[in-house]
């Protein structure tokens, strides 16, 4: 009756896969991303928030972009105590500090109130961003990457603005940001 025909298998077969990418399929998770966050899981929570961002009704949440700028701005400090430790190592998200700051703003365009347990707010969270926005961008002037720089720096002399912090850096940010300018020979140096 059960005869083993080639058809029944390639069905089979077919059947068989289509399980297992449901059943592997990750549908985008805030949940999962900030429990991964949680538990110090940053290269994780990084893949997961960025599924979350991609999804058309979490990119919507201000939840995601605090998420986001949290994460973001972790595994930016993390990198960075790893390259102190190490000159050898190689950053490997160096725009990290960028996607923190512009997932911090865009949370609070979305929401000014905008909080979440264990995690940063924007207001506390972009000032102290300005000195992983300042290495990121004197990194890219000794590049000589002059126009990738400008942008940096600004987002850098914004944080620092908003609060100066406890360790100021006396007109060093300007100055590398107005040399920048320079180079480029933009009308605002």
């Amino acid at each position: 009756m059960f005869k083993n025909t080639p058809m029944k298998r390639v069905y089979s077969i077919i059947i068989l896969l289509m399980i297992v990418f449901v059943a592997f399929a990750q549908k985008p998770s805030l949940n999962k991303a900030y429990n991964a966050f949680s538990n110090g899981e940053f290269l994780e929570a990084k893949s997961l928030i960025d599924q979350c961002v991609d999804d058309p009704k979490l990119s919507t949440k201000a939840t995601t972009y605090l998420y986001k700028g949290n994460i973001y701005l972790y595994l930016a400090n993390q990198e960075y105590e790893q390259k102190k430790k190490d000159d050898a190592y190689i950053i490997k998200f160096p725009e990290a500090p960028v996607q923190a700051y512009d997932a911090f703003i865009k949370a609070k365009s979305l929401d000014k109130n905008v909080e979440a347990f264990n995690m940063l707010s924007p207001d506390v969270a972009i000032p102290s961003l300005y000195g992983l926005l300042y290495v990121y961008g004197v990194d890219l002037l000794i590049s000589n990457k002059f126009e990738d720089a400008i942008p940096v720096l600004d987002k850098a002399t914004k944080c620092y603005e908003i609060g100066t912090p406890s360790f100021p850096l006396y007109g060093e940010l300007y100055y590398f940001y107005g040399y920048a300018l320079e180079m480029l020979k933009d009308p605002k140096a």
